[in-house]
This record gives structure tokens, sequence and C-alpha cells, in this order.
């Protein structure tokens, strides 16, 4: 997401809004106060970026895409069924927050695609957030999923590291580093980047990179996109298919391929 007090908050959570279309291929959505712009093209795949008072660009566009076990690549060709569009403006109570009640409060496009599948897109004034979502019947398996963000200039991000390798497992973490101030063109395709990531994107302006609301999916890594440009790309630990206890925690000794 983008915060005018100078975060912007990207989250991954997997109608009043200004939404406007050229023929099923592209969609707009702005924040409630019109300065967050998010743009959605659905050509051969479905790409995202946003802009800050219509001018900033921060995310240049950047594809998502769901793998499913059986091969079938959600995001692929894309062929939009619906658009929908909703405003919401409420309150929540937060009984463990700094605050007892939060202002929830952003504009939302629903896209539903050919093939029992869709995503919401949400502006809020201080961030933008996505999530994918199926009508498919039965349980469905994920074997991959396409999250980038690319960002048009070479800018500084506070960046932590993964670097705990016990059991040469490179996902094995307790989530604790030290931030390095790095800019983002240097980091490479085997580097592995907790969340959240701060990137600096000028003019006192800054992109936090989070995710919120998983159940039953394993949490996102990052790494650099392995082009020499200023992109992250998702990465995702493999399923666990065998443990073990070494002093106060479980590490892993297989995943699933």
């Amino acid at each position: 997401m983008i915060s005018l007090k100078n975060i912007l908050f990207l989250y991954l959570f997997f109608s009043g809004a200004a939404l406007w279309a050229q023929p099923q291929k592209h969609f707009s959505l702005k924040s409630p106060d019109g300065k967050i712009s998010l743009n959605i093209n659905t050509n051969q795949q479905i790409k995202w970026d946003l802009h800050l008072n219509d001018q900033t660009e921060i995310i240049t566009p950047s594809a998502v895409a769901l793998t499913l076990s059986n091969g079938e690549v959600l995001g692929k060709n894309p062929v939009v069924k619906s658009a929908k569009t909703n405003s919401v403006d409420q309150y929540f109570n937060t009984p463990i927050y700094k605050k007892s009640r939060v202002h929830d409060q952003y504009n939302q496009l629903t896209l539903t695609f050919k093939g029992d599948y869709g995503l919401i897109f949400r502006a809020y004034d201080d961030g933008a957030a996505y999530r994918f979502f199926t009508r498919k019947k039965g349980m469905i398996k994920v074997s991959n999923e396409e999250a980038s963000f690319n960002f048009k200039n070479d800018d500084k991000a506070f960046i932590p590291f993964a670097n705990d390798y016990r059991n040469k497992d490179k996902y094995n973490t307790s989530f604790e580093a030290l931030y390095k101030n790095t800019n983002l063109s240097t980091l490479t395709k085997d580097s592995l980047i907790l969340l959240p990531l701060l990137v600096d994107v000028g003019n006192g302006t800054k992109a936090a990179i989070l995710e919120a609301d998983l159940e039953n999916y394993p949490g996102m890594y990052l790494t650099g996109n392995g082009q020499n440009t200023p992109g992250l790309q998702s990465a995702f630990a493999p399923y666990p298919t065998s443990e073990q206890s070494l002093g106060l925690n479980y590490v892993v000794n297989k995943r699933a391929d």
C-alpha cells in the first residue's frame, strides 16, 4: 500500500470506485482520496502498476499468476467475464493494536475470469492490495505463484536477508535479520529476503511490501528478478515432507519437489 505519510504499503492478501475499461483488457481503480491509481491490464498476462498523484510511477507493470498442480495457469491468456466495483467505509475494533478502532476505507475492483477464478484489487488512501480467488469445485493445489514488484528506478531498499542455514535448508528462519540498505539492482536470483521489505522511492515516499490473511498457505519470500533490473520476484518454501527436532527447534530434512 502507499501512504501519503511517507509510507507505501503493498498488501498481498489473499463498487463507487473510479473504474473505466477499454474492451475487457484495461481497468483502473483509484483510492478514496484519488491520490493512488491502480492500472490492471489483462492481455497475455495479468499485470498491474501503481501511480501516486497520477504522476509518480511507484510500481511499473508487474505480472501475477497462480500455477495449479494440473498445469493450469490462472493469469495466462485471461478472459474477463465480469468487472464489478464497490466502496467500503467502516471501522473495526482492534483490542491488541495501538489503536482501539481502525478506519477501513477503500475502493475495490473484482475481476472474474473464464476458468472459475478471479482477482480482487483494493486501493486505499495509503496503499494497494490484491488477492486471487477461485470458484473451482473441490480442493485445489497451488504448485507455484508469480508475484512480481517492478520499480521504475534503481531505488535503495532496507532488506532483511534470510541467512539461517541450519540443517542445510535455506528456508529455515526465525524471521530475525539485520536490514541491509542496498540498491534493488544488486539483488540476485539466489538471494532470499524476508518480509516486510521497505523501498525508498524518493521525494519522501517509501514503499513497504508485505502480506496478510494467509491460511494453509506458505509465507512469501522475495528474490531479485535475475535481470539486473530494479525488480523483485516471489519465492515460496516447498512443502516439508520430513522434519526433526534440533535443540529447541524443528528443522526440515526434506521438502516436496
